[in-house]
């Protein structure tokens, strides 16, 4: 197994401060909030994200500590490999995606009871756009940051001119963007 970065950081908080904290203080892009959890960008391939603490991932985790998801290639080859060395798993792989987007993911402990996860994540369709091609978009910043968004997983294709609509009910006029 091959570790090739960290994908995910969760934190367990029900604290409106906690979540104004890391945008307004660190500085990170809230993609998304809801009851259930905030959602931050941190770069192209990591998220930070605050759980509140009734909900399924959130009893997953040990609430003091944050859990972090550990990037590999091949999370079932991955998965295997801990079985082997006697990781204790908790639960089995959990799978979210969208048209261009899919992330796998496994809890575990490591010996000292720490939780993190294995996590592969996989982008793919002509309708993903790389972070060169998003800066040469005629966008706003805020606009720009929702095309860039985890969550948003699905941005359509673009066009010369051509007003979109993105999933949140966010309209945006994109110029010359292909």
């Amino acid at each position: 197994m091959k570790v090739s970065g960290i994908g995910w950081l969760g934190l367990v908080s029900d604290r409106p401060e906690t979540r104004r904290f890391y945008a307004e203080v660190l500085g990170l892009n809230l993609v998304e909030d809801t009851p259930a959890y905030a959602y931050y960008a941190i770069d192209e391939t990591t998220n930070l994200e605050i759980l509140a603490r009734d909900t399924r991932l959130a009893r997953r985790q040990d609430g003091r500590c944050p859990a972090v998801g550990l990037l590999v290639e091949d999370l079932d080859s991955a998965v295997r490999e801990l079985k082997a060395a006697g990781a204790n798993l908790k639960g089995e792989i959990e799978e979210w995606r969208s048209d261009n987007e899919r992330h796998r993911w496994i809890y575990f402990e490591d010996p000292d009871g720490h939780t993190l996860l294995l996590m592969h994540k996989q982008r793919g369709g002509p309708s993903v756009l790389t972070m060169e091609d998003r800066s040469n978009c005629a966008l706003s910043q805020k606009d720009r940051h929702l095309l860039g968004s985890p969550r948003l997983r699905n941005p359509p294709a673009v066009d010369t001119d051509r007003a979109v609509s993105m999933r949140d009910q966010v309209s945006i006029q994109v110029k010359r963007c292909h």
